[in-house]
């Protein structure tokens, strides 16, 4: 196969890779999920959907999610094209090659014997890339098709959770497209997706048309996880209850937090805050529903899924303009002239100060710029999974502050990618990593500047309110105290038992600091695969192990314990990113496998001796930890709901006084509002795409 071929090849397929010279090594893997999809799934037997294929056939046979696939694997073959350009640069003739000569005159061949042997030679020099193309390949397919059998299954439940949106008559009628979030793989190769359903319902149009069939798409997001905890702080209980009165005959839940909140703020005329955004969100297979769970079992947290109404943050309308105002234009997060900017902007930081207050006192952490979306220009929680476990003394605690911070934060790494330098020169070229980061717009207002050309123009950013964001938190702090004081969160707590959420031994971007190591940096070593994720895993365990050892804190959680190979080896052997949940009302972890995380003797890390290993001692005589069990206590139950929860009651108000300052005093520090100069460099186009 010569580059022409391939290009008309994958051009059959309806696939546009980054790269088409990349695009050789991996071709072979498009051919198969091509053959997966379209083929292998629409069969009657264990693999195939058989007579149910129809229903998601038009989502399956999208060139689209081919095109998703490609850039994946691009991202993990192209380290090994860096290194193997540099031994094919430092030959005689090879010295002479730009970048497609060298795939001209190394990979690629009209004869397809050769290809493929040229191809296979490629991955036997480097067999890191080769080993994760697989893998990689596997995790979308398999991904892909559980998602659709899932989807399949639920498609009554769904019709029910959703049909509450429209007027009369919806129904689901197929799955239209499947999109990769390019978010990690977690769990067994597992990812979150963008579905969108082709959907009709009836419209009563009035006089004299009434009611009228309507052809609409339907977007839903799917994530493979569990969500229960998501809908038991954001989510809408008729909705849920519902969808699941089948297995839930006396209802899934009685309110969310957020409902909670809401409700005793519309009940108490002396409460002055503005109500909070909670939307639907359906929680399948939760694991609280494993009654009898014992630690020295397996809990079935890969079994987990569920679906979230998908919330917008777009820009619509006419495009318009008349003196610097755009009459016909609206937008989640864009102000325009002919809006209220002061109103939206003080209503809209009053909400996210009272979101702080929740955040603060019930633990919701990870709330980074990604995790706060302005829908309808008011803001919304996203992805509250790791929740309800630490004690918490500072709003930054959260992370909604700082310059990542889901309140304050302007810019975000969107993540790694691979750049030709040198290109056309004989010799010189190269494949560098590169971060992209983007202007994002998501968490933030952003407002409308006039534009002489009558286009849109440009936006920039709207600084934020920090009046009215501490004001905001006070309201919030308020209603908290209202609602603790009437009993309010009694009955929800105790919905909470057995409910599994999200904890961090570890940032995610140190987890995939560890994937880069083993990915990126391990490729040029020639290393096999098992033995370049031993040595990386090996050497940040060793680093934990002596960071607690020299804290010398013996109330700590043992962190680094999250990193030993029966942990976290087989997350990334899988090409996923190692993940740790909490039961509530438990002392300990499971990994994403659902085993238990154990509080082992010693732990292998490596050794500053004569012998590149050591046992090293973590419990017993000379070790540095002192219980069997990760946490001391749960905390739910003995640190967030009495010191953080509680405390927002009682008929002596010091202690929330001090709690409500304590609070209060971080967002004060934290919160350094924009120069009109630094605000100046974030304008960019309304419709830049790398923004979106």
């Amino acid at each position: 196969m010569n580059y022409d071929q391939l290009v008309a090849h994958l051009q059959g397929l309806g696939v546009t890779p980054i790269d088409y010279n990349r695009a050789a090594l991996y071709v072979d893997h498009l051919d198969e999920a091509h053959t997966f999809f379209c083929t292998t799934l629409a069969t009657l037997g264990p693999i195939g959907l058989g007579p149910n294929y129809s229903f998601v056939q038009g989502a399956l046979e999208s060139a689209a999610l081919l095109t998703e696939l490609a850039n994946i694997l691009d991202y993990y073959v192209s380290p090994g094209v860096s290194e193997d350009m540099k031994r094919v640069f430092a030959t005689g003739l090879g010295s002479t090659y730009t970048y497609d000569q060298y795939f001209q005159n190394t990979i690629f061949d009209p004869d397809k014997a050769t290809f493929d042997a040229n191809v296979v030679a490629f991955g036997n020099r480097f067999p890191i890339p080769r080993d994760a193309l697989v893998q990689l390949s596997t995790n979308f397919k398999n991904n892909v098709a559980q998602a659709c059998r899932r989807v399949i299954d639920d498609r009554a439940c769904l019709t029910t959770f959703f049909q509450g949106q429209y007027e009369d008559d919806f129904t689901i009628l197929s799955l239209e497209n499947i999109k990769s979030t390019g978010s990690d793989f977690h769990k067994g190769g597992q990812q979150v997706l963008i579905l969108t359903f082709d959907i009709v319902h009836t419209v009563d149009y009035g006089e004299p048309v009434h009611f009228v069939p309507t052809r609409e798409l339907l977007k839903v997001v799917y994530k493979p996880g569990d969500l229960e905890v998501d809908c038991l702080l954001l989510g809408q209980a008729g909705p849920v209850n519902d969808a699941l009165k089948a297995t839930a005959p006396n209802g899934f839940m009685t309110a969310s937090l957020l409902e909670i909140y809401n409700k005793r703020l519309a009940a108490d005329a002396t409460l002055t805050g503005l109500p909070l955004t909670t939307y639907r969100i359906l929680p399948r297979n939760c694991t609280s529903a494993v009654v009898n769970w014992t630690e020295d079992q397996k809990l079935p947290v890969r079994e987990a899924y569920g679906y979230m109404e998908y919330l917008n943050y777009d820009v619509s309308g006419t495009a318009r303009e008349y003196w610097g105002f755009y009459p016909f234009a609206s937008s989640d997060f864009i102000v325009f002239r002919s809006q209220n900017e002061q109103s939206i902007v003080r209503d809209f930081y009053r909400m996210e100060g009272a979101l702080a207050a929740i955040c603060g006192s019930f633990s919701i952490t990870d709330i980074h710029i990604e995790n706060m979306r302005v829908v309808g220009l008011k803001p919304s929680l996203i992805d509250v999974e790791i929740s309800l476990t630490l004690p918490m003394t500072d709003i930054s605690e959260t992370t909604m502050l700082g310059s990542l911070g889901g309140i304050t934060g302007l810019d975000v790494a969107t993540g790694d990618y691979w750049k030709i330098t040198g290109a056309d020169s004989a010799g010189k070229a190269k494949l560098e990593l590169y971060t992209n980061k983007a202007k994002y717009h998501q968490n933030r207002l952003w407002r409308a500047t006039q534009n002489e050309n009558g286009q849109y123009g440009s936006r920039g950013p709207i600084a934020v309110n920090k009046p009215q964001l501490l004001a905001g938190f006070a309201e919030g702090m308020a209603t908290l105290r209202a609602a603790q004081l009437a009993d309010d969160f009694d009955d929800w707590f105790d919905r909470l038992d057995r409910v599994l959420v999200r904890c961090l031994p570890y940032t995610t971007s140190y987890f995939k600091a560890i994937s880069t190591s083993i990915f990126v940096n391990a490729v040029k070593l020639h290393a096999q695969l098992p033995a370049a994720q031993e040595t990386a895993l090996r050497l940040r365990l060793t680093a934990g192990y002596e960071d607690f050892d020299a804290a010398k804190d013996p109330t700590a959680d043992p962190d680094f314990l999250a990193l030993t190979q029966a942990m976290a080896g087989d997350d990334y052997l899988n090409l996923d990113i190692p993940v740790f949940y909490h039961r509530l009302g438990t002392k300990g972890l499971v990994n994403s496998d659902g085993i238990t995380l154990p509080i082992p003797h010693t732990v292998l890390i490596n050794s500053s001796g004569n012998t590149p290993t050591r046992d090293a001692v973590v419990t017993g005589v000379g070790g540095i930890f002192g219980r069997a069990t990760f946490f001391a206590e749960p905390p739910m139950t003995e640190i967030v709901k009495p010191d953080q929860v509680e405390i927002l009651g009682g008929a002596n108000d010091g202690p929330f006084r001090a709690r409500r300052k304590l609070l209060s005093d971080s967002i004060e520090r934290s919160v350094t509002p924009l120069t009109p100069q630094s605000l100046a460099q974030e304008i960019v186009p309304i419709g830049d795409p790398g923004t979106a």
